[in-house]
């Protein structure tokens, strides 16, 4: 090989590389999206786990100390993002044993649009 070719050789292997390039940050970009979308999943999802966790009867529910309607600490995740969960919790039942609905929404910290909301139903056995 001449060192014409060489340098052929090489100049497409640039031009190779660099066609890829975008396809590499793209992939990136997305993988950072995912991650950020499973992180607040998953507050959201220990939000619900609380939620099942708490008291029983409606008013040690949705009192102060309960669980009730808040919104709880901004928590971070291991890249050092900020993420802002907050919890709906429906009317109680007219009758016990009933069920109240719990709705935990988390977005970003200075984001608008929730990038996880998920839904389930606590079972209550008593007003109070």
């Amino acid at each position: 090989m001449g060192l014409i070719e060489i340098v052929v050789c090489i100049f497409l292997i640039g031009i190779l590389a660099i066609s890829f390039l975008p396809l590499f940050a793209q992939g990136m970009q997305l993988a950072v999206r995912n991650a950020t979308i499973a992180s607040a999943t998953q507050i959201a999802n220990e939000q619900l786990e609380i939620a099942r966790g708490t008291a029983t009867s409606c008013a040690a529910f949705t009192s102060t100390g309960g669980y009730g309607p808040s919104t709880p600490p901004v928590m971070t995740d291991a890249r050092g993002t900020n993420y802002q969960a907050t919890r709906t919790v429906s009317a109680c039942p007219a009758t016990y044993p009933g069920v109240v609905q719990v709705t935990v929404s988390v977005a970003k910290v200075g984001v608008a649009g929730a990038l996880a909301s998920a839904t389930t139903y606590v079972r209550l056995t008593a007003a109070s």
